[in-house]
């Protein structure tokens, strides 16, 4: 027996893919479909889920940052997939091998099709498209075979036999009345007395004269020039505020050697930083401060009259002169930009060493003893490295932010770290500062 009064003797889980349920509704089984007293079904994951999973999948082997699906490559999986996980991992794998033959770290839906056909016997999910298609084109046959059968069979045929009197009998039963003819119409008399004055002037048509559209100017390969601030404020007043941080946030990707490959919006920026691990901070500060991290910055500008706020990014700085970047790369004195950047910038940054968030007093674990060597190597600790997070540790922390103009209160936060990072020579930063 399996069971007795009281409680199961065995239990049996069964785990298999969709297929079983069809098994199990076979009538020869129904006596052990009727024991089953828990059924649960996972159903395929929706296209974001298939997005995250995969990313998931890559992290856990390591690949993130180092291969990537486009959007479209992630829907094309959906598609062929279904959304179910042992078909995602076959189509996957089977694309990657493909990537790595070619020599490209960017999936494409053409890959994932290639890999689809190899594989063979994958029936895509109809889009909404291919489901209009279906309905409208057997409808438009349809309406179109009933039209010409109702036309050939219902519609009355139209005879073009004349069916009206003779003109000669319509003569005869109304006669014209010749006795008294109508008079001839001078035609010259008539026409001086409508004939236009001689002292109306006529009119002589001008010329008209063909303006060429201005063109609208085109962006130069090489480096701006800009020497005011109002040719700056023209400048990113033709943008819009998205376009102008993309734009920006492209020479930010060009400083960590990153190719923002179709970078068209938000999404695609979100997408991008999450994929080679860059983080975000964001901080209010001077240029000085930006100077001291080290780190090439977004920067926010408010244009003046209401002209709304743009982004411009900061490559580099050499004496009192910026690199910046939008749609151009553009050189100009830092003093320009003093009177409309809000003080606000955001830096992206790497956390190389994946780090706590914080580091307090009393934190114990194997990153105190990676930081105690690392602010050796800077000159900042002395004595014997410990797994503890401790007051000789603290001071060290308070010395490296005192000597960088960051808020020396001990705590080893993101200013820090990335100063900790930009400082060492091991970790591959980019740095603002040309020296």
């Amino acid at each position: 027996n399996l069971e007795t009064d009281t409680e199961k003797l065995i239990q049996i889980v069964l785990i298999g893919q969709p297929e079983l349920e069809k098994v199990l509704a076979k009538d020869g089984l129904r006596q052990l479909r009727q024991r089953i007293t828990i059924q649960w079904e996972l159903l395929p994951l929706n296209l974001e889920e298939t997005r995250g999973y995969i990313q998931h999948r890559l992290n856990v082997a390591l690949g993130k940052g180092k291969v990537r699906f486009s959007r479209q490559a992630v829907e094309t999986v959906f598609r062929y997939s279904r959304g179910i996980p042992r078909m995602i991992n076959v189509i996957s794998d089977r694309t990657l091998l493909i990537a790595y033959t070619e020599g490209t770290k960017k999936i494409s839906p053409q890959i994932v099709k290639i890999a689809v056909k190899d594989i063979g016997s994958l029936v895509p999910l109809e889009s909404w498209a291919d489901k209009f298609w279906k309905l409208v084109i057997p409808s438009a046959i349809a309406a179109g075979i009933g039209f010409f059968a109702l036309n050939f069979f219902a519609l009355p045929e139209f005879d073009n036999k004349p069916q009206g009197k003779d003109i000669a009998a319509l003569i005869k039963e109304d006669p014209i009345d010749l006795s008294s003819p109508g008079e001839l119409i001078n035609y010259s008399a008539a026409s001086a007395t409508v004939a236009p004055s001689s002292n109306v002037p006529e009119v002589v048509p001008q010329p008209v004269a063909v303006v060429e559209a201005a063109s609208k100017p085109i962006p130069s390969n090489g480096m701006l020039s800009i020497s005011d601030s109002e040719k700056l404020v023209t400048y990113l007043s033709s943008l819009t505020f998205m376009e102008s941080k993309l734009e920006a946030v492209k020479w930010i990707f060009e400083s960590w050697n990153i190719a923002p490959e179709n970078l068209q919006d938000k999404e695609d920026l979100e997408i991008l930083i999450e994929d080679y691990q860059l983080l975000q901070y964001e901080m209010n500060g001077t240029m000085k401060r930006l100077q001291s991290l080290n780190y090439p910055a977004l920067l926010e500008i408010a244009l003046p009259n209401a002209q709304g706020t743009k982004y411009l990014a900061l490559s580099s700085i050499k004496g009192d002169t910026g690199v910046f970047g939008s749609v151009d790369k553009i050189e100009m004195p830092l003093s320009i930009i003093n009177s409309i950047w809000t003080r606000k910038a955001i830096v992206l940054w790497k956390d190389f060493e994946n780090l706590p968030e914080s580091f307090d007093l009393g934190f114990e674990g194997k990153e105190a003893v990676w930081l105690q060597k690392n602010l050796r190597l800077l000159g900042y600790f002395q004595g014997r490295e410990a797994p503890l997070y401790g007051p000789k540790t603290i001071r060290a922390v308070r010395r490296l932010q005192r000597n960088n103009n960051i808020k020396d209160d001990g705590k080893f936060q993101v200013d820090s770290k990335m100063l900790v990072y930009n400082l060492l020579q091991i970790y591959p930063t980019p740095e603002l500062v040309i020296q």
